[in-house]
């Protein structure tokens, strides 16, 4: 059996090492337009929380952040010095709120040292924040995660062909299974209108007395959200979220709106140098597809495809889980054929 999984970012790489890992005898290709450091997970500041992933069902997301959770915290118990290598570490911090009694989110029981503030923990802020919560999350850099993935994948034998493909149909005469984490590629290879862009622009600086992260939910504007997120060489500043936007340029207005926003919450990063700005176009979708289709393209033919895409700005959140959720579709996929083999 031979098994093509479509995209290499987070998705894409996590599910093609999930499955070869398990089935080491198997043939895996992973064919991408991009791969690390390229993609758009390597821009990513890997903060954990579930974050722009639409009307997906909540028990979905909750099962697998929590996976993810759970794997970076297990590995960096059994496996410190690696896990932080690869950019795995934890951070304490805090969830801010303009509105006076902000609800406690659907994922609270999941994570460690989950606690309301109080009006003590608040006075640290501007006046305007009126309530807030903290709690000891995860990060898993993008920019070091990945590249250990790939290097893990290609180690255990497995292929990356370095490829855009404009149809599916181009796979189907030499591939069994296809893994479908393509991302907005999606809008063509399957006319997927419910896959859409989030233009995330962020700033990177050395800002190295920062050392808790730091969201706030205050902006009117849906197109802006404020957050501070220390990574291990420097701090992500962000950030926009808008939607259908497909410019990858960084502007200047939504550089200075990140600059004023995160300095009005924590005023010394008036002393940070600047790195450089980035954007990425997170891949979203009215709700995360992750499930499997099996399509007829000839006489008596049929291709297995599994969709894993649209997780927006949650796919170093969810990536464990949906990738766990894929082996279990592939292990059904091969004990079907070895059934059908009897």
């Amino acid at each position: 059996m031979k098994v093509c999984v479509v995209g290499g970012g987070i998705n894409g790489i996590a599910s093609a090492y999930r499955i070869k890992e398990t089935f080491p005898n198997l043939s895996v290709t992973i064919i991408t337009k991009d791969v690390t450091p390229d993609t758009t997970s390597d821009i990513a500041a890997g903060w954990w929380e579930p974050y722009l992933t639409g009307n997906t069902h909540l028990h979905l997301i909750h099962r697998w952040s929590k996976s993810t959770y759970d794997y970076a915290h297990l590995s960096l118990k059994t496996h410190p010095k690696a896990a932080r290598e690869q950019g795995i570490s934890t951070r304490h911090g805090v969830f801010l709120s303009t509105q006076p009694d902000i609800k406690d989110p659907f994922w609270h029981d999941i994570v460690y040292d989950y606690h309301r503030l109080n009006q003590k923990d608040l006075q640290r802020y501007p006046a305007s924040v009126k309530s807030g919560f903290g709690f000891t999350s995860v990060f898993i850099e993008g920019g070091k995660f990945l590249p250990m993935l790939y290097k893990r994948f290609k180690e255990s034998g497995g292929t990356i062909i370095k490829r855009e493909i404009q149809s599916f149909k181009e796979l189907y005469n030499e591939y069994d299974v296809i893994i479908n984490c393509a991302g907005l590629a999606n809008r063509h290879l399957l006319n997927d209108k419910e896959t859409f862009p989030i233009r995330g622009q962020i700033i990177r600086v050395k800002a190295p007395w920062i050392n808790e992260y730091c969201i706030i939910n205050e902006s009117d504007d849906p197109n802006y959200s404020t957050y501070i997120l220390p990574n291990q060489d420097f701090v992500v500043l962000g950030g926009t979220q808008y939607e259908n936007d497909w410019n990858i340029n960084p502007t200047a207005k939504d550089k200075q709106w990140i600059i004023e926003s995160t300095k009005k919450f924590i005023p010394n990063l008036e002393f940070a140098e600047h790195i450089c700005d980035c954007v990425g176009l997170r891949p979203a979708r009215t709700s995360i597809r992750v499930e499997r289709e099996d399509i007829n393209y000839a006489k008596d033919k049929k291709i297995k495809m599994i969709h894993n895409y649209g997780h927006g700005g949650s796919g170093l959140t969810l990536f464990w889980g949906c990738a766990q959720d894929v082996l279990v579709m592939f292990t059904q996929i091969i004990n079907e054929s070895n059934i059908s083999k009897l």
